[in-house]
């Protein structure tokens, strides 16, 4: 029974046998045209996080605290001349830094957890400072009031740069890991790539060395061929 089996066996072995140098060579192709686009995928969804959210995060993070620096030199100005164009100019300023704050903190939430805890402080940060200028501009406050407040004016807005400070080390933190990640994809990428080509080579050579054992079969069945015809003749 155990003869009848292997021998039962034998011709199956020989047909999978037969037909795995093909399958490698099969898998290698599928898997050298798909993984290429998979990394590619992979590396263009990390680059995309930098270009179009980290880039445009560090642009607006630059435009609110120029605002910042404006709205103060403008503070200064109405506090020295009293002229209505420092106001307006406080007023302008204002405006884009909160359009700008606006654009910001969807992009932060995007970014990391770290940059959207900082993007939101800086906006708390802000606030304080912002209710003493309305109250100085609208007249609830005159400019000597505003003085006797000017060093917790000054806290707020110092507390609000090192805010924006700590925002930014968490922006670049956060395009610095995609970054690492873009690296990772095409290490990876390449070594997978390296790994079938060389499982493509190995299938070829087994493909090579199969035509090789068919051919000397071929030359054999042959020879028997050509023996049996000449024992015919002569019998």
């Amino acid at each position: 029974m155990r003869w009848v089996g292997s021998t039962l066996r034998g011709p199956r072995d020989r047909e999978w046998r037969a037909w795995l140098p093909f399958a490698l060579v099969l898998l290698s192709l599928l898997a050298l045209a798909i993984v290429p686009i998979l990394t590619n995928r992979r590396i263009e969804a990390h680059r995309a996080v930098i270009i179009g959210t980290a880039d445009p995060a560090r642009s607006l993070l630059r435009d609110i605290e120029l605002a910042l620096a404006l709205e103060s030199a403008g503070t200064r100005g109405y506090l020295l001349t009293g002229e209505e164009r420092y106001a307006v100019s406080h007023v302008r300023a204002r405006s884009q830094r909160n359009r700008a704050l606006a654009r910001l903190l969807p992009l932060a939430r995007r970014l990391s957890p770290e940059s959207y805890a900082e993007a939101t402080r800086l906006a708390r940060d802000l606030a304080p400072a912002e209710a003493r200028l309305d109250s100085l501009y609208q007249g609830l406050l005159s400019g000597t009031e505003y003085t006797a407040r000017l060093e917790r004016q000054q806290a707020s807005l110092q507390a609000a740069f090192a805010t924006s400070t700590r925002l930014r080390t968490a922006i670049e933190r956060a395009a610095e890991e995609h970054r690492t990640q873009v690296d990772a994809a095409e290490r990876t990428g390449a070594a997978v790539a390296v790994l079938l080509v060389l499982l493509g080579l190995l299938a070829a050579l087994l493909v090579a060395r199969l035509a090789r054992n068919y051919r000397i079969l071929t030359q054999r069945l042959e020879v028997r061929l050509q023996r049996q015809a000449v024992l015919r003749a002569v019998a």
